[in-house]
């Protein structure tokens, strides 16, 4: 039962990254797009964020993915329970915010 509804989750969000990126916007905003489906929708997701960034669309990126937001985010915003713990590059928060969990 965990499985189908993982899938289906998958597949929702794959529509819904394509519907929302099929577009040129100002400001897109993704919430956890990476974190669900395979290997291959996420290699797809990735390739259409870098042409948004590559256009210079402003990306607001939610995700708990430390790797990609120290690899493709200039900037980070660390909240914790809604407050801003930490604003800054992405690799000095990253690196922040792992050694307060460690």
């Amino acid at each position: 039962m965990l499985e189908f509804g993982i899938k289906q989750r998958a597949k929702k969000s794959s529509k819904n990254f394509a519907i929302a990126t099929d577009i040129q916007p100002e400001i897109l905003i993704l919430d956890e797009v990476l974190s669900v489906g395979d290997e291959s929708f996420r290699n797809k997701c990735q390739h259409r964020i870098d042409k948004f960034w590559e256009s210079h669309v402003t990306i607001l990126v939610v995700s708990h993915s430390m790797d990609f937001i120290q690899k493709s985010c200039d900037k980070s915003i660390w909240l914790k329970n809604g407050h801003i713990q930490l604003e800054g590059e992405s690799g000095d928060v990253v690196k922040s915010y792992l050694d307060s969990v460690a």
